[in-house]
């Protein structure tokens, strides 16, 4: 069987691992890539690329443990200082097998060196997915150079929607009062920590209206656009609607795909609320209310 799963972000990432790909005749996990918060987005905004945070935790949770891989997972620390000299000592005790991954950290260090680039909380396989990107200008070239270093088997495929962008991908939501909210990290956990705190959700003013996504410029994955046409079956995993799902959805020709394929569709429903449903403010919103609009929201949002 051919399966698609259009992926969240942390939250879907217990979903298909390792093992579980194996019942699949091939299987691509399509990642949002417009995060602007925390690490991802500090790093998606110094180098003017798309988000890549989520194509690295996807890779990471469908690879094999290995030494090599923990070398990919590798976060900094906090400290901006601390973590500059955390990464020199990483580089310099790579083992002299590492020779990939010793490749692509130099070229990323030539990447940031006229930058004021803060190396706090970064991770070390997020660095190298950004060296591949600015070497092929192609995010599912990276992808793929990484998952075959990891050995991660060529059926398995993890890229995003949109193949090359010239500047990062931003979503904006507009609200049934009218408000207008930038950035993903606005709208599902605002923070200004490079540290993102997932479990801060502070209600929005109003319900969504409409979801955009800023993409002028970019060169949609082809390839990707094609294997949902052909799928047998089309998984939307779980994570946030608007920001990890739908955020894919809207973007040039996935619409379009999706209604040609003759696929099984199938939606994996949180066992939380999506984040942000409505005004949770009132008092008369129990979880398991908010929780229960979710098959509804989705199936209107998902057409």
């Amino acid at each position: 069987m051919r399966c698609v799963v259009f992926c969240g972000g942390s939250g879907s990432s217990n979903i298909i691992s390792s093992e579980d790909v194996m019942i699949f005749e091939e299987v691509m996990f399509l990642v949002p890539v417009s995060d602007d918060g925390g690490s991802s987005g500090s790093l998606s905004s110094s180098l003017g690329i798309p988000a890549v945070g989520d194509m690295r935790a996807r890779i990471c949770r469908l690879a094999q443990p290995s030494q090599r891989l923990e070398l990919y997972r590798k976060r900094l620390c906090i400290d901006a200082a601390l973590a500059k000299l955390e990464f020199d000592n990483f580089l310099q005790s790579l083992p002299e097998s590492e020779t990939f991954l010793m490749a692509r950290l130099a070229h990323f260090i030539s990447l940031v060196s006229e930058l004021s680039f803060s190396f706090a909380n970064g991770s070390i396989g997020n660095f190298a997915i950004a060296s591949l990107y600015f070497e092929h200008k192609s995010l599912s070239k990276a992808s793929e150079m990484i998952c075959r270093e990891l050995g991660i088997p060529p059926s398995v495929t993890v890229c995003s929607l949109i193949d090359f962008c010239p500047h990062p991908l931003r979503v904006a939501v507009e609200l049934d009062n009218g408000d207008v909210i930038r950035g993903q990290n606005e709208v599902s956990h605002p923070s200004t920590q490079i540290q993102v705190d997932k479990s801060f959700q502070e209600p929005l003013p109003s319900p969504i209206k409409a979801l955009h996504v800023g993409c002028d410029g970019a060169s949609p994955n082809m390839a990707a656009l094609t294997k949902i046409a052909n799928a047998a079956l089309v998984l939307y995993s779980c994570g946030s609607l608007f920001t990890s799902i739908i955020a894919q959805l809207v973007l040039p020709q996935v619409g379009s795909a999706i209604s040609k394929s003759n696929a099984i569709k199938v939606l994996l429903l949180n066992n939380q609320p999506v984040w942000p449903l409505r005004n949770v403010s009132q008092p008369d919103r129990t979880e398991r209310r908010l929780a229960s609009q979710q098959p509804t929201l989705s199936c209107q949002w998902l057409g």
